[in-house]
């Protein structure tokens, strides 16, 4: 399989909140759980900041962590985009 990888013709807006940005498999070997509970962390320094987890998954998994966001009053900071191309990516 080939990878092709495009070079941006301008860079992104910058956004204007700290947004951290978790890109893997949604499955429970991949630790999206403590990157959860590590960015539970992080809001209490950094109230304004955004976790964004990208990638589609097991939807039990998903399933349980939505339900462990809403249990750490994250659900307005954390956003589950599913799953993006690789040219978005």
């Amino acid at each position: 399989m080939s990878t092709h990888i495009k070079a941006l013709a301008t860079l992104p807006e910058k956004r204007k909140n700290p947004t951290f940005i978790f890109v893997s498999r949604v499955v429970k070997m991949k630790g999206v759980e403590q990157v959860i509970k590590a960015f539970a962390s992080i809001q209490n320094n950094l109230p304004k900041a955004q976790l964004w987890i990208v990638g589609g998954g097991d939807q039990i998994i998903i399933d349980l962590l939505l339900k462990m966001v809403q249990d750490l009053g994250l659900t307005e900071p954390v956003k589950f985009k599913g799953r993006v191309s690789e040219g978005k990516k």
